[in-house]
């Protein structure tokens, strides 16, 4: 509402302690089907098989797969052909961390595009024709943080904020009920490059834990307590846009952003 800058304090303890902008991502693509399964993990019971050409591998089959490549923001399209819509799904899945309940999937039926974090659905859209069965359609997903954009045919259908995980997850396809083809495999995946060597240790972010028996400690409890290094570096550099706007305020009264602070 104030429209402050407050930098995010995970950015900069990545760059200090990994030299690591985890704001800064590079993408790797992947749209070849061919080497399947190498690089990917089909859940038990999944038939998926390639085939087709070079211009156009495609995967045949029922079940789920992993790709074995954990990534943060993404870009993800398929296309989905169902000999019969009304009893199958296609969905796209990321930001996986290995379980159903940890996990978002963007799935299409016959009537509806669904977005789910777990089993829990964060965002929803009809299809107003049911798709007739035997046909094809695009779903494309694009994460950039927490805005979560869902594409049925490139229309986009949902766009929600979601903070469940901004951290790594796998991306993975599915295919549920008859056997099913999914071709146009194109994936974005974003991870955060470095841009430098490191500059603070564990020790000078968190300390050595002595200030019962060293009075001149630098402080931090080698765990989750900082330093006064990694307050003033770190922490106070998140803030510091915070703190200059509250010393900004008049005297004589407690601002509002200050009582939200305490």
């Amino acid at each position: 509402m104030r429209h402050l800058t407050v930098l995010d304090i995970n950015r900069l303890f990545n760059i200090h302690r990994a030299g690591v902008d985890v704001d800064k991502l590079s993408f790797i693509r992947d749209d070849n089907l061919a080497s399947y399964p190498s690089g990917w993990s089909p859940e038990t019971g999944t038939t998926f098989a390639v085939s087709g050409s070079p211009e156009q591998y495609t995967l045949k089959g029922r079940g789920a797969a992993m790709f074995n490549r954990a990534c943060q923001d993404v870009s993800l399209s398929a296309t989905f052909t169902m000999p019969s819509w009304s009893g199958q799904i296609g969905a796209i899945r990321y930001r996986s961390m290995g379980s159903g309940l940890s996990q978002y999937t963007a799935q299409v039926t016959a009537n509806q595009v669904l977005l789910y974090w777990g089993g829990t659905v964060i965002g929803r859209s009809a299809v107003y024709a049911a798709i007739p069965d035997g046909t094809s359609v695009s779903i494309k997903v694009t994460v950039r943080g927490a805005r979560h954009e869902v594409y049925l045919n490139g229309v986009n259908v949902i766009s929600v904020y979601d903070f469940n995980n901004l951290r790594f997850g796998k991306v993975g396809l599915v295919v549920s009920g008859a056997e099913g083809t999914i071709s146009n495999w194109v994936a974005n995946l974003g991870v955060p490059e470095a841009h430098g060597a490191p500059d603070l240790n564990d020790i000078e972010i968190y300390g050595l834990g002595d200030f019962g028996t060293n009075p001149g400690s630098v402080g931090g409890n080698t765990i989750n307590h900082p330093t006064k290094l990694a307050n003033a570096v770190i922490w106070g550099g998140a803030l510091s846009p915070l703190l200059q706007h509250i010393r900004s305020q008049p005297r004589g009264g407690m601002p509002a952003s200050t009582q939200a602070t305490h």
